[in-house]
């Protein structure tokens, strides 16, 4: 009886040690299972880690260069509003130049005006009697109807259509 009952305990250890053995074998697969899943994980993790990385890289090269952008415009904008200052003051220049230039020509019509008044007085007052003396040498010597046009005017002296005064030659 004690063969049998040591052979029961014998066999009653194995299949525990059985039971024991399998159940160590599924523990040691699901810790098998949960490492494999873990390292899964650790990878999953380690990829998103580096797209993230990578991203905020690529967002730091696109923030740096929308402010070497913005501050090349900021550089363009400034030489623009330099330039345009400057065409303001040069028109502003042209405009005052122009403005001298129309005192000038206004002044020079003026004394043109003058002058021509002046010659043209000079000539009606000399007239009368020369037309007269000429008029009469002309018809003498020519005969009825005809005669020779007057001499002309001496060098030096104003002519016809020109001032009695000197005038500097400017562009109008």
């Amino acid at each position: 009886a004690e063969l049998v009952a040591a052979r029961r305990a014998k066999t009653n250890l194995e299949v525990d040690s059985m039971k024991y053995k399998s159940k160590i074998s599924l523990l040691e697969e699901a810790l098998r299972a949960a490492e494999l899943q873990a390292k899964i994980k650790t990878d999953e993790a380690n990829i998103l880690q580096e797209r993230l990385e990578a991203r905020e890289r690529d967002l730091k090269l696109k923030t740096e260069q929308y402010q070497s952008r913005s501050a090349v415009q900021d550089e363009r904008i400034h030489d623009l509003e330099q330039q345009l200052s400057s065409l303001y003051i040069a028109f502003g220049m042209v405009q005052e130049d122009r403005g001298e230039e129309n005192q000038r020509r206004s002044i020079l019509e003026h004394y043109l005006t003058d002058a021509d008044t002046a010659v043209a007085r000079q000539m009606s007052e000399n007239e009368p009697g020369a037309r007269a003396a000429a008029g009469a040498a002309a018809g003498a010597a020519a005969g009825p109807g005809g005669g020779a046009p007057p001499p002309p005017p001496p060098p030096g002296s104003p002519g016809l259509g020109q001032p009695a005064i000197a005038v500097p030659a400017t562009p109008l």
